[in-house]
């Protein structure tokens, strides 16, 4: 069972939260695939179709210049689409990775914010109430995003709470908004955390995405203009500017999956100006700009494919980083707590024994008082992995809280598990921490030890804590051991 126990000291998170492992390491070229093959087919069949059209007759072409760009404008909107299902899907993982502890504060969403580039980020209770918002955000950002989704936010929790709503655990909502001169792309995205359901809400600035650019080549001609709209009243623009010209042909399309639709204007001179005269061989070219500018998109998608599968893989290792304790290198608590009960229901479950040794430094403020912290976070960290050497594979030791650790034994009885606790004092014995020693200072620990009698997790735990407890009342610096019955036996206390 204690093979999966990470190494002490093999994983650090990012300093300040910033930077990702692998984060640089691409794959070394664009591959489209066979599915890529097939859709760079079809839209240069697309395209030689509307050349026949061209060919054929001025009103055929007419609808087929409208169609493509009708078509044009719907695959920009399907290509928005993803993209904001995918920046939602993220967000909500991120807030599942990192913000679902229930000791959540500004520092913790000043490096989420920070590693997702946001400009702003708020989290909200069930209640639409903001818990706590990130040191970076701007007030006005921070005070518009409560504003937005406070109600939001207690609608998704309210319904999060009964049967019929636990599939809306997941929900969010995303909206283009006008803050100063400066457009904003908010979103809230909601998550299940050890405070109940939450909902993280944060700001992009739309200068940092790709939606400019999306919009910047629906057309290469010029007099177009193009808007990505808001129901709620936002808008960004691209092309022309100014008002609608009178002879333009407007298309629209919605973006499915958000309040947002495309609204592309292109002069009608313009649009189906080729049909005539010397400017006839136009819609040649423009039909070669619209296959070169279709191919350009579909290289875009396949980007944010891979990007996608980066991203999947990062959020990946970042979970097994968030399952370790940084100062320690080992289990934090909810891994440790996750641990004990998946060992207690493979005991239950194969009538094997299992037993819990809670561990405490004695008297570990004098270090940090005559030390300084970082050194009695050195000798923290030290008396952690000495501990833990001292282990067998198949247990598994974790940081419970403060100087406090938390061990796991594994098909190990109360006798197997007073032997352990007295490996584990004499392993400390043999192995001081330089810091201490080279002051004259001794680290011992103080054991709680408690054989599982197929009582809960939460009874087993408390059994073990109140046996370390006794243990610290009778002198420390020895292990105590807690039976159903009460009864205490002290281990005799190493020469």
């Amino acid at each position: 069972m204690g093979s999966d126990r990470p190494a002490p000291g093999s994983a650090k998170p990012p300093a300040g939260g910033q930077g990702a492992p692998n984060a640089g390491h691409l794959p070394p070229r664009l591959r489209l695939g066979r599915l890529g093959a097939v859709v760079v087919l079809a839209w240069l069949a697309v395209m030689v179709a509307g050349a026949w059209v061209i060919a054929n007759s001025e009103a055929s072409s007419r609808r087929a210049m409208a169609g493509r760009l009708d078509a044009r404008t719907r695959y920009a909107a399907s290509f928005i689409s993803i993209y904001a299902r995918d920046l939602l899907a993220r967000e909500r993982s991120a807030a599942r990775a990192w913000l679902a502890s229930p000791d959540g504060t500004a520092d913790t969403l000043a490096r989420t914010s920070a590693a997702l580039g946001m400009t702003g980020a708020v989290l909200l209770d069930a209640h639409g109430r903001a818990v706590v918002d990130s040191p970076r955000s701007d007030q006005p950002v921070a005070a518009l995003l409560t504003r937005r989704y406070a109600g939001f936010a207690a609608a998704a929790a309210a319904a999060a709470a009964t049967a019929s709503g636990a599939g809306r655990a997941g929900a969010s909502r995303i909206s283009l908004v006008q803050l100063g001169k400066s457009p904003l792309i908010t979103f809230a995205a909601t998550y299940p955390s050890a405070s109940g359901a939450r909902v993280l809400a944060g700001a992009y600035a739309v200068s940092d995405t790709v939606l400019p650019s999306a919009l910047d080549h629906m057309l290469s001609t010029g007099g177009w203009q193009a808007f990505l709209v808001d129901s709620t009243g936002g808008r960004l623009a691209a092309g022309q500017p100014g008002p609608r010209p009178a002879d333009s042909v407007s298309f629209r399309a919605a973006v499915a999956g958000t309040p947002w639709a495309i609204v592309v204007n292109d002069p009608e001179s313009q649009l189906y100006g080729f049909l005539s005269g010397p400017g006839s061989w136009v819609g040649w070219l423009a039909l070669t700009g619209l296959t070169v500018a279709g191919l350009a998109i579909i290289l875009l998608i396949a980007g944010l494919a891979r990007n996608r599968t980066q991203l999947t893989a990062l959020n990946d290792q970042l979970a097994r980083l968030a399952s370790v304790d940084p100062l320690t290198g080992l289990r934090n608590r909810r891994a440790i707590e996750e641990y004990l009960h998946d060992a207690l229901s493979a005991a239950r479950r194969h009538a094997l024994p299992l037993s819990l040794l809670v561990v405490d430094v004695d008297h570990f403020k004098n270090f940090n008082d005559q030390l300084g912290h970082r050194s009695g976070d050195a000798v923290l960290a030290h008396t952690a992995h000495a501990l833990d050497r001292a282990l067998r594979a198949e247990d598994a030791m974790g940081r419970w809280g403060g100087e406090e650790f938390l061990v796991v034994l594994p098909g190990t009885d109360e006798e197997g598990a007073v032997r352990v606790a007295g490996r584990i004092r004499a392993a400390l014995a043999a192995d001081q921490p330089e810091e201490a020693s080279a002051h004259g200072l001794s680290v011992t620990v103080t054991i709680g030890v408690a054989e599982w009698q197929q009582e809960e997790m939460s009874e087993l735990v408390g059994r073990a804590d109140r046996a370390l407890y006794e243990g610290k009342a009778a002198g420390r610096d020895t292990a105590q051991v807690s039976t159903v019955m009460a009864a205490v036996t002290e281990v005799p206390e190493r020469a």
